[in-house]
């Protein structure tokens, strides 16, 4: 019996869902153990202040890219650069703009730990496509 062949045009979303739930995962990973844990001071730093802001990059760009693909498939983000910048535009909103509707603090460190998240996802999305076209 023929193994059904992997709709091409779904495989990015299915990607995208998959990168989604993962970053949800070790999202709770984060809150439920990790941070739990007595680690040395670097990793408690990570743990306790990036970590989080890092998989909300990774998460972020798996959640653009699945509406876009439900709407427009071609306008997926796709190069580093986009990535980037659009990450960074959504941090400076998230750190500076809607505190000023509900405070909290505003953090740089959290912008940048925002854009290495996606440019986490970018790499992980670049693997994926270049793995499917060899």
């Amino acid at each position: 019996m023929a193994r059904p062949r992997l709709n091409v045009a779904r495989a990015p979303l299915r990607g995208d869902l998959t990168v989604l739930a993962a970053g949800l995962a070790l999202y709770t990973l984060n809150n439920l153990l990790l941070k739990g844990l007595t680690l040395p001071p670097p990793a408690s730093r990570l743990v306790h202040g990036h970590l989080n802001d890092v998989l909300c990059g990774l998460t972020f760009m798996a959640y653009t890219n699945c509406l876009f693909d439900a709407v427009r498939p071609t306008a997926r983000i796709r190069s580093s650069w986009v990535t980037a910048a659009y990450m960074f535009c959504c941090g400076l909103f998230w750190e500076f703009v809607a505190p000023l509707l509900k405070p909290s603090t505003t953090d740089w460190a959290d912008v940048v730990s925002y854009v290495v998240g996606a440019l986490l996802y970018w790499l992980i999305d670049r693997a994926r496509r270049t793995r499917g076209a060899a």
